[in-house]
């Protein structure tokens, strides 16, 4: 056995990667969507394609002071943000019903925000949901959970494209902000 693979402890004790593709998303709307229409955490679950913003390791950054010609740097103070923005990109189907039910979730929870039909808006407390994001190895152990007390749609639900041409499948992408993080790695 060569040198280079019995010196490594990857090889030696078959450590494996982290899959990019081995994770859950359980984003639950607000109680009013919810009761209105069942359970939208796992018709959500099930539509979800990709996730990204999970930026949870935020570093102060530098500063930097002068003394005339030389530079000196310490960390910063605070870290520039404490919140999270996060891209969830949800295929779209219509169910035996001809709803676009993903999309029936995400306007309904869009709307509690504001409703361009009345001009209104629900406050804060109505309009917040939750989301549990888990990172899994390939039998399903968790090893990474960020879960997020408070989180709500804001940006515009991504509009239909219509084209005779193409074969793709409509995908929303909905940035959500987050508050109130939890984030646990083994």
């Amino acid at each position: 056995m060569l040198a280079h693979y019995k010196n490594s402890k990857v090889s030696m004790k078959d450590f494996e990667p982290i899959y990019l593709n081995l994770f859950e998303a359980i984003l639950t709307p607000p109680a009013s969507i919810t009761s209105a229409l069942g359970n939208p955490a796992t018709i959500l679950l099930e539509q979800v394609k990709k996730i990204s913003g999970l930026e949870i390791d935020k570093n102060p950054g530098v500063v930097e002071q002068h003394f005339k010609t030389q530079k000196r740097r310490f960390a910063g103070a605070k870290p520039e943000t404490s919140t999270l923005d996060i891209v969830v990109d949800f295929e779209v189907n219509v169910s035996d019903a001809n709803s676009m039910y993903v999309y029936d979730i995400l306007r309904r929870w869009s709307n509690l925000i504001f409703d361009p039909q009345t001009a209104t808006g629900a406050l804060k407390s109505k309009y917040i949901g939750s989301g549990v994001f888990v990172i899994h190895n390939r039998e399903g152990d968790i090893f990474k959970k960020v879960e997020i007390a408070k989180m709500w749609p804001m940006t515009a639900i991504t509009p239909l494209e219509l084209d005779y041409q193409s074969t793709e499948i409509y995908t929303i992408s909905m940035t959500f902000a987050a508050e109130l993080v939890n984030d646990t790695w083994t």
